[in-house]
């Protein structure tokens, strides 16, 4: 029989569990009917995993080419039923430059495949291998920015800059969704670095 209020979203209840290492049923079953008072534990980057979310780097040097833009993207493929959210992008060029930040709906990947790393091994149990990411990371040149602008960026040269510098500037990417960095200036190098979280998206949560 269903509880009144019943919590179908499970991955909280996991947490629940696994943070606090409890035996039985679900800690939490159902949502409480009243206003109640909470105290908001911190939860450190090593907690992610229990809490459904697995973490991917990757990081790329782009050498300029004569004549052409230098482009680098993430993608979530619009096939897939995760939910990606873009903890650090920074980015560097090797002349000073406007580097363009676009988002877009694209489901292709550019010419060049950038491996993806887990940053959390316990998926796969200590294995030498690691953790596939769903988003794909790939750069191109002879490309120019697409999509809509989150942002033109003045950058000196040989210079890292953070798009991403607090929590609420992280950037949620959906299934079909593609982030972008793109030079302005031609025969320019695009060193990316990228950070990013996925888990699955809950039904409730899907479109």
């Amino acid at each position: 029989m269903a509880l009144h209020n019943e919590i179908l979203a499970g991955r909280f209840n996991r947490l629940f569990q696994k943070l606090l290492s409890m035996k039985g049923g679900p800690p939490a079953p159902q949502l409480s009917s009243e206003l109640q008072m909470q105290i908001g534990l911190f939860h450190g980057v090593e907690n992610r995993f229990i809490e459904s979310w697995n973490r991917f780097s990757a990081a790329n040097v782009l050498n300029a080419s004569v004549g052409n833009n230098s482009q680098q993207r993430i993608r979530n493929p619009a096939t897939s039923t995760v939910i990606a959210v873009i903890e650090r992008l920074s980015f560097a060029v090797s002349v000073a430059d406007q580097v363009q930040i676009t988002q877009d709906t694209n489901n292709l990947d550019l010419a060049a495949t950038v491996v993806s790393r887990c940053l959390d091994n316990r998926p796969v149990r200590g294995s030498t291998s690691t953790l596939g990411a769903v988003c794909r990371v790939s750069a191109a040149n002879a490309t120019a920015a697409s999509g809509g602008f989150l942002g033109v960026i003045p950058i000196p040269a040989s210079t890292d800059y953070s798009f991403i510098g607090l929590d609420d500037v992280q950037i949620p990417l959906l299934p079909g969704d593609t982030l972008e960095v793109t030079t302005t200036a031609l025969n320019n190098a695009l060193t990316v670095n990228w950070m990013w979280r996925e888990r699955i998206l809950e039904e409730s949560e899907r479109f």
